[in-house]
């Protein structure tokens, strides 16, 4: 084995032994809505353990018809046949008619009425996952739900250190788990090294799978496991018409890695 490879595994060891989280600040919070960022006029902030973010912003990206009642501070957002009505400083909701508590009710802030992110979007019949990745915080919301024993599964297969090959170029990916149990892909090069969060995944059959990770919620490509527990076991990981990584699997964890190629 390359010396090279030798010392990444050695970088990826030391790296992965000392990784560390910490919380981001509020400011940090950044909003997705089917893999696309949702520009708000006034960033989203936290209040009571809750992400509040402008009603107006967020109910047009749900493309839900706004209505503004200064009378009575009533924001009423509309689509087809789904309307929610929040009152600014009240935890009581209204959804198609029914009401609905608020973990925290919706206020002025910075010069906007902020609403309980959560809450609208899940009244909207979407799903919303948290995410905090130490230098920013990432509120997911989709029409999709996330898969836990989907990814699992994926990840016992290939869960391990893999030396991968794209038209001679050398990288090592570690598939794993970090201390809080969150999978995430960790891969070191002789030019960069990188730590991706796996944030969705999408079956494509014929054990195939769409990954998804945390850096700006992109592709993080195509897994096809059609030649894992072969000999050699071979992973493919790549895009649909593009170039291809061809790994092959090394070892269970880093340090056995590195003993094992010394």
């Amino acid at each position: 084995m390359p010396r090279k490879i030798i010392v990444f595994l050695s970088t990826l060891v030391f790296i992965f032994s000392i990784s560390s989280f910490c919380t981001a600040a509020e400011g940090d919070i950044k909003v997705f809505l089917n893999g696309k960022r949702v520009n708000l006029a006034t960033a989203p902030i936290l209040s009571e353990g809750r992400t509040l973010v402008p009603f107006r912003g967020i109910f047009e990206a749900l493309g839900l018809k706004v209505d503004w009642d200064a009378n009575t501070s009533t924001v009423t957002g509309t689509k087809e046949d789904k309307t929610i009505k929040l009152v600014v400083g009240t935890k009581t909701a209204v959804v198609d008619g029914q009401n609905r508590s608020l973990d925290v009710a919706p206020k002025l802030a910075n010069g906007s009425v902020m609403v309980p992110l959560r809450f609208v979007a899940e009244a909207s019949g979407l799903n919303v996952r948290w995410y905090d990745w130490g230098y920013d915080s990432r509120v997911l919301i989709s029409s999709s739900t996330y898969n836990t024993t989907t990814i699992n599964a994926l990840w016992s297969k290939i869960g391990g250190v893999w030396v991968c090959d794209s038209a001679g170029e050398i990288l090592l990916a570690y598939f794993g788990y970090d201390n809080a149990n969150k999978p995430f892909m960790y891969t070191v090069s002789e030019w960069s090294e990188n730590e991706d969060y796996v944030v969705d995944i999408t079956e494509l059959g014929n054990n195939r799978y769409e990954v998804f990770h945390s850096d700006r919620y992109m592709d993080m490509g195509i897994f096809d496991l059609n030649n894992i527990g072969g000999n050699p076991s071979e992973l493919i990981i790549g895009y649909e018409g593009g170039p291809a990584w061809y790994c092959y699997y090394v070892a269970s964890t880093p340090e056995e890695a590195l003993r094992i190629l010394q």
